[in-house]
């Protein structure tokens, strides 16, 4: 696993898809099962560029049909996140 520093970690943004959660998960920790493909490396850092294929949230949804539909809708977002390491 890969631990980043306090205040260094990545941020990446998912609109108009169907995820498990509402206002009361703001701010709440969550663990997740991905798959990432890398696009790139930059050595100047080095910056990690990953472009997230799936993720599913197990804690809030275990295996329910909606679970998959979210994974499946994740699949064709592509959404993109940087590591600055």
């Amino acid at each position: 696993m890969i631990e980043l520093q306090e205040g260094n970690y990545p941020t990446f943004k998912v609109d108009h898809k169907d995820l498990p959660f509402c206002a009361a998960d703001v701010g709440q920790m969550f663990e997740f099962n991905g798959n990432v493909k890398l696009d790139s490396i930059t050595a100047e850092g080095p910056t990690f560029t990953f472009e997230v294929l799936a993720i599913e949230f197990p804690e809030k949804e275990q295996g329910t049909m909606k679970s998959r539909k979210a994974q499946r809708n994740i699949k064709a977002g592509g959404v993109t996140i940087n590591i600055n390491g």
